[in-house]
């Protein structure tokens, strides 16, 4: 009897990661936007942490966009992290594969032997290396790779250089730190014309079919600028990561390895 992949249960460390940094991120952006003073009861015990060395070297203000910034940093930081956990899974899975094809175990001991290994030397692959051992099980072309190797250089210089450009940063080929997602966008056709639909757009039942399309944005930032990403564009580098995910996993082939 054939081994039965559930393939989508590789995406589980992708999917739970998005979930929790899409509420996190919203969550500490709407906590600080109507913030007026430090709440009384992370002042602890007779204010004494008022008194700590650093508390109140920055003004409120000055303290809630630094949070933004940091917030969203480290939300883009996860994101990339869970995009890591999904192809660790799925170069441990193609593993367990290819140790089944070439063991061909005779007892349930034998295969439960190797289903249960952890395949930790995985754990420590870069991001090159796991796309090159997923390639060969794939149909097609990763669609959004492009897009999530750029999210990646962005998330190396706000960990590194704390969003700041240097030469480091920018692709061979290119002359600044470049910045590729995919942009939902929704439209319907009037007059032969595919027209977007409005933010808060009413809609009808004479209304024609929605056609919901990811279309690919590009952002440059210059040497010695700042990465500065807001709320809107974070949610869409989400639905990247998503659309990697999905089309990573839909071509997954564990059967004939491409050579």
């Amino acid at each position: 009897m054939p081994l039965q992949i559930n393939k989508n249960a590789l995406k589980r460390p992708l999917e739970k990661m998005l979930t929790e940094c899409s509420n996190a991120v919203f969550i500490g952006l709407a906590a600080t936007k109507d913030l007026k003073d430090s709440p009384e009861f992370l002042m602890g015990q007779d204010n004494f942490q008022m008194y700590s060395p650093f508390f109140q070297k920055m003004p409120l203000d000055k303290s809630k966009l630094y949070f933004q910034n940091w917030v969203v940093k480290k939300g883009v930081e996860d994101l990339i992290k869970g995009v890591f956990s999904m192809l660790i899974e799925v170069v441990k899975t193609i593993k367990k594969v290819e140790a089944i094809k070439e063991i061909k175990p005779t007892s349930l001991e034998e295969l439960e032997g190797i289903l249960n290994d952890p395949f930790s030397r995985v754990d420590k692959k870069s991001f090159p290396n796991l796309i090159d051992l997923i390639k060969p099980y794939l149909n097609e072309e990763m669609t959004y790779l492009n897009e999530i190797k750029s999210i990646n250089r962005i998330r190396r210089c706000l960990v590194h250089r704390d969003g700041l450009v240097t030469s480091i940063d920018v692709q061979e080929g290119e002359e600044n730190l470049v910045l590729l997602w995919r942009k939902p966008e929704v439209t319907y056709e009037a007059s032969g014309q595919q027209k977007p639909l409005g933010f808060g757009a009413l809609l009808t039942g004479d209304m024609p079919p929605l056609n919901l399309s990811f279309n690919q944005k590009r952002k440059e930032f210059k040497l010695n600028e700042s990465i500065e990403i807001d709320y809107e564009l974070f949610n869409e580098i989400i639905w990247t990561c998503q659309l990697f995910g999905d089309n990573l996993i839909a071509n997954l082939d564990f059967g004939q390895v491409k050579k």
